[in-house]
This record gives structure tokens, C-alpha cells and sequence, in this order.
């Protein structure tokens, strides 16, 4: 398992964020270079489902998520998606989404992120486009959050 870990920090509450974590935030995020059509966005609880469908019309695959766990505290709220249909060359993803209490105005993002492709070399070689994929939020997460009132 290869990890990814990446924190973001926001002038907003805990509440405001979690509750700004909907399907616009999930479009907003989306990756431009890559073509993207949301199939189902059931939300960021237990029992919840994201399915996507990715790439150009002639050569597309779908990718979806369950959302398995979700946690709720004055100091943290986190939700856990669990890859059930993947993209090659992934095999596992197990994404946390958490956002933590800094103080009553401020929080911080995190993307908790554990993929596998079963093979070492493959988990190498697509470690640097997963991670700038997940940077690449950091400034997104920044203006979306700073253009909500």
C-alpha cells in the first residue's frame, strides 16, 4: 500500500466546511485535464455511494466508492471512502476525508489517501500523479471556501 497524506488549512469552521462537503465542492475539485461525469453522488455518509464516469466517450471507465465510515465530534468530522470498482491499475483505495478543529474559525482539510496496484513499480510510478492531483486541491479548497459566506 502506497500513502498520501495532505493537510489544508481554512478560515472557516468546522460546521461550515462540513457542511460545504456536497456534490458542487466534488465537481469543483474535479481534475480538469481528465473528462468527468458525476453517475451518482449519494453524499458523505455511511452507506452513501460516489460513482464516476472518467475519460473520453470512446475509452471511459467508471470508478466507484462507498462511503463506509463516518465520524462526527466537536473537534473532527471524517468520512471514509472504500474503492469497490476501480480504474487499472488501481486495486485498492481507501480515502479519509477529514476536517479538523483548529479553533471556533478555523480547520484543516485532510486527505488521508492508501492505494495499492499490487505491484511496487506501478505504485511508484503513478504515486506522483495522484499526489499532484490531491496538491492541486490545496488552492481550489482555498478559493472555494474563501468565496462562501
Amino acid at each position: 500500500m502506497k500513502k498520501i497524506y495532505l493537510e489544508t488549512p481554512i478560515n472557516k469552521s468546522l460546521e461550515f466546511v462540513k457542511n460545504a462537503f456536497d456534490e458542487s465542492l466534488f465537481e469543483y475539485l474535479a481534475p480538469p485535464i481528465i473528462p468527468f461525469q458525476i453517475l451518482e453522488f449519494g453524499g458523505c455518509k455511511k452507506g452513501d455511494a460516489v460513482e464516476l464516469k472518467l475519460g473520453p466517450e470512446f475509452f471511459h471507465t467508471t470508478w466507484r466508492s462507498d462511503i463506509t465510515e463516518e465520524l462526527s465530534q466537536d473537534s473532527k468530522w471524517s468520512f471514509t471512502d472504500v474503492g469497490v470498482k476501480l480504474p487499472c491499475p488501481l486495486k485498492k483505495w481507501k480515502h479519509v476525508h477529514s476536517v479538523v478543529k483548529v479553533d471556533e474559525h478555523n480547520c484543516i482539510i485532510v486527505d488521508d489517501i492508501n492505494y495499492d496496484c499490487e505491484n511496487v513499480v506501478i505504485n511508484n510510478l503513478i504515486y506522483p500523479i495522484l499526489y499532484l492531483q490531491f496538491k492541486a486541491r490545496y488552492p481550489l479548497y482555498k478559493k472555494y471556501f474563501s468565496n462562501l459566506k
